[in-house]
């Protein structure tokens, strides 16, 4: 039986992070993490809008893509 060891990093400076949003869906593929689309919370300097974006975060490089 091989036994998997789960751990949690905290990745720092990656780059700029994708803005607060709800609806959203993640996928993981390898070592990359995919945030697709969601909803922008509402503000009082903005309305909340729709976000056709995709973010990649590489685990194994360390690296983010806005």
């Amino acid at each position: 039986m091989i036994r998997a060891e789960r751990r949690w990093y905290t990745f720092e400076k990656l780059g700029p992070a994708p803005s607060a949003r709800w609806g959203h869906s993640i996928a993981a593929l390898g070592t990359r993490i995919f945030l697709l689309g969601g909803k922008t919370a509402k503000t009082d300097q903005a309305e909340e809008e729709d976000t056709n974006s995709v973010c990649v975060l590489d685990a194994g490089t360390h690296s983010a893509v806005i």
